[in-house]
C-alpha cells in the first residue's frame, strides 16, 4: 500500500518530487503523470531487490555499490534535462513562521483537500499494519504456510498496485476528492473477507484487489493537491501528508497486533475492512457537502489564478 518509511535524510524527496510535477505537465495531465510516477516508483521497489541476487552471483559487493552510485548520477542527469516552467516569485519574502502560517491558511481554505488528506492518514492507520503483522499472522494461523508465502502475497499486492496505477493514469476521473475517499471503501470491501481465506490462492486474489484499489487512494489525492494548492505552498501541503503517513505507518503495526491479540486474525481483518468502509462513507458525505471548485482535472480560472 505504501512504501516503507525512509530515513530523515531523504524524507523531503516525495513532497519535492510531487510538488515539481505541476511545473512540468499541464493541469489536464496531472493524473496521468502521477500514475506513471507511481508505476515507476513501485516497480523500482519490486525490481530492485530482485536484482541483488543475480548481481551478487557475478560481481562483488563493492562493484554493486558502485553501480548503485551510477544510478544516482543518471538520475541527476535526467533531472538536469527537465524543462520546467519558472516558479512564481514572492515579492516580499516571509519568515519561516509566517510562511508556514500562510500554508496552513491555504489548506484551511480547501476543506475537501483537508478531508481527503485526513481520511488517507486515518485509513492508513487502520489498514497498513495488516500488510505486515496481519499477513504474517494470516499465513501462520489461517493458511498454515511458510515465510515464502508471506513474501509472495506481498509481491502480489505490489504488482497489482503497479497495474492499478497504470489503469488509474488512463481513467477520466471527474471528482478527485470523492474518488480518493471512496477508494478506501473499495479496499475495505476486499480487506473484510481476507481473514477468512483458507487458501493462498484466495488470499492472493483478495490482496491483488486491495493492491489495485490502493492506487486509487493516493494518485487522485496527489493530483487534487497539485491542482488546488498554489505552487508556493504545494511542497508544504504534500509534506504534511507525508508526515501523517510516517506517523500512521509507525503506529499501524501496533494497532494491528493489539487487535489481532484481542479478537484473532480473522475478526481483526473484518474489523479493519469495516473501519475502512465506514471511514470512507463518512468522508464521502463530508466531501459532498463541500462545493466542487477543482475536483476534476479540467483547468479552472480559480486554479490558475492561485499560481
Amino acid at each position: 500500500m505504501r512504501s516503507p518509511p525512509c530515513g530523515a535524510n531523504i524524507a523531503p524527496f516525495a513532497p519535492a518530487r510531487n510538488a515539481y510535477v505541476p511545473q512540468i505537465v499541464p493541469p489536464d495531465r496531472l493524473l496521468e503523470a502521477n500514475g506513471l510516477l507511481q508505476v515507476a516508483f513501485r516497480a523500482a521497489f519490486l525490481v530492485g531487490p530482485l536484482l541483488l541476487a543475480p548481481l551478487s552471483a557475478v560481481a562483488s559487493l563493492q562493484l554493486i555499490l558502485a553501480l548503485n552510485v551510477l544510478t544516482f548520477l543518471a538520475s541527476a542527469a535526467t533531472l538536469a534535462a527537465i524543462h520546467a516552467r519558472p516558479a512564481a516569485r514572492v515579492e516580499t519574502p516571509l519568515g519561516l513562521r509566517a510562511d508556514l502560517a500562510a500554508g496552513l491558511a491555504v489548506l484551511r481554505a480547501e476543506p475537501d483537500v483537508l478531508i481527503v488528506i485526513a481520511t488517507f492518514v486515518l485509513a492508513l492507520l487502520a489498514a497498513s499494519g495488516f500488510l505486515t503483522v496481519g499477513i504474517v499472522a494470516l499465513v501462520g494461523d489461517g493458511l498454515h504456510g511458510q515465510s515464502s508465502q508471506f513474501g509472495l502475497l506481498l509481491g502480489i499486492a505490489g504488482v497489482a498496485e503497479v497495474f492499478g496505477a497504470l489503469v488509474v493514469a488512463r481513467l477520466p476521473l471527474r471528482n478527485l476528492a470523492l474518488t480518493a475517499v471512496l477508494a478506501w471503501a473499495l479496499l475495505g470491501a476486499f480487506r473484510f473477507p481476507l481473514g477468512l481465506a483458507h487458501t493462498p490462492l484466495l488470499a492472493g486474489a483478495l490482496l491483488a484487489m486491495t493492491g489495485f484499489a490502493s492506487a486509487l487512494t493516493d494518485i487522485p489525492l496527489i493530483a487534487l493537491v497539485q491542482q488546488r494548492i498554489p505552487d508556493r505552498h504545494l511542497a508544504k501541503a504534500l509534506g504534511l501528508w507525508e508526515g501523517g503517513i510516517a506517523g500512521a505507518v509507525a503506529i499501524a503495526p501496533l494497532v494491528a497486533a493489539a487487535t489481532i491479540a484481542q479478537v484473532g486474525v480473522r475478526v481483526a481483518f473484518m474489523l479493519s475492512g469495516a473501519a475502512l468502509i465506514a471511514l470512507a462513507a463518512i468522508a464521502a458525505v463530508a466531501v459532498s457537502q463541500v462545493p466542487l471548485r477543482g475536483g476534476s482535472l479540467v483547468p479552472l480560472e480559480d486554479s490558475h489564478g492561485l499560481r
